[in-house]
C-alpha cells in the first residue's frame, strides 16, 4: 500500500467559518486530483492553525489521512514545524503562542512530549525565516543531527524558478538562487547523519502549489500505521511535481506572502509593548 504525503501545507483560510468550511472542501478536492492521500495541515502559529485543522479535517474525506501541525515561529523568527497524531498539539500553549520560545526552547519542548514531532524547516528558505539566515550554518547542523529529521524538498519557490527559467532575468544573486535551488531539493550533505525520518512539502497556500510528496510504503492503511511512517521515513520515494508557468499563481502568492509578515510586524509590536490581544 502505497501513501503519499505532503508533510507541509497552508489552508490559508478565509475569516468566515461558512466560507472557510467551503474552501476546506476545495482544497480536499484539489488534493485529490494532486494524488495525494496524507497531508499535515502545518498552519502559521499567528494564524489559528488549531482552526484551519477543525475546519480541514471536518471536511477531510475518508479516503485521506488528516494531521495535527503547526509551523511554529521562534523567538528568534526562525519556523518550524511541528506535528503530531493528536489535537492535544493545539493545547500546548507555549507552541500555540508565536516568538514564544527560542528554537533552542522550542527543540526541548517537543522533545520532553514523546507525542509531538518536528523537522528542521525549509532551511535555506529566502526571506526571514532560516536557520541558515538567522542562526547559522554551524546551528543547523546542530539541530539537524539533534533532531535527525529535516524537509529535504519545499515547494515554496517552485514558481518562482519556473519565472526564472522562462525569463532568465538576474533579479536574484547567485547564493539566493542557490539557496532556492536548495529549498526546492536539499543535498544530501545537509541531511541527518543518523536519520529518523525526512520530510518533503508542497508548503502550499494555493491550490496550484500541491503536488510534491513522499511515497512511502506501509503495511496497512490505518491511522496509526501511516503515522508511524510519516515519523520514521527515511527510504520514501521523493516525488517533485513540475509544475507549468503561471505568473498568475506567482502574483497570487504575494499578498498572502505580505499579509503574514505584516501579522508578525504586529505581533512582535504588541509583544513590545505587552499587548494581550496578540499571540
Amino acid at each position: 500500500m502505497i501513501v503519499k504525503a505532503d508533510y507541509h501545507m497552508h489552508p490559508n483560510l478565509p475569516k468566515g467559518d461558512k466560507e472557510a468550511l467551503e474552501k476546506s472542501k476545495k482544497w480536499w478536492e484539489a488534493i485529490g486530483k494532486a494524488g495525494v492521500n496524507c497531508v499535515v495541515i502545518a498552519e502559521h502559529v499567528y494564524k489559528n492553525a488549531k482552526r484551519a485543522f477543525d475546519l480541514m479535517s471536518q471536511a477531510c474525506p475518508d479516503n485521506i489521512f488528516c494531521f495535527p501541525g503547526i509551523e511554529y515561529c521562534t523567538k528568534e523568527g526562525v519556523d518550524i514545524v511541528v506535528f503530531s497524531n493528536s489535537e492535544k498539539i493545539y493545547k500546548e500553549k507555549p507552541l500555540n503562542t508565536t516568538f514564544g520560545m527560542t528554537y533552542r526552547e522550542t527543540i526541548d519542548y517537543i522533545k520532553e512530549r514523546d507525542y509531538l514531532y518536528a523537522y528542521v524547516t525549509h532551511p535555506f528558505t529566502l526571506g526571514t525565516t532560516s536557520i541558515v539566515n538567522i542562526l547559522g550554518m554551524d546551528q543547523f547542523e546542530k539541530y539537524t543531527n539533534e533532531l535527525n529529521a529535516v524537509e529535504v524538498s519545499n515547494g515554496a519557490f517552485d514558481t518562482l524558478m519556473k519565472v526564472f527559467k522562462t525569463f532568465p532575468i538576474s533579479l536574484f544573486t547567485k547564493k539566493k538562487l542557490d539557496w532556492a535551488q536548495k529549498t526546492q531539493r536539499l543535498p544530501e550533505t545537509y541531511r541527518p547523519k543518523n536519520p529518523i525520518f525526512l520530510a518533503a512539502g508542497s508548503d502550499a497556500h494555493l491550490f496550484q502549489d500541491l503536488g510534491n510528496h513522499f511515497e512511502l510504503v506501509v503495511s496497512s492503511f490505518d491511522r496509526e500505521t501511516v503515522f508511524d511512517k510519516l515519523v520514521n521515513n527515511t527510504d520514501g520515494q521523493l516525488v517533485l511535481v513540475s509544475k507549468k508557468f503561471s505568473l498568475l499563481a506567482l502574483l497570487k502568492n504575494l499578498p498572502i506572502v505580505l499579509s503574514e509578515f505584516l501579522i508578525k510586524k504586529r505581533i512582535r509590536l504588541c509583544s513590545k509593548f505587552s499587548c494581550k490581544r496578540c499571540g
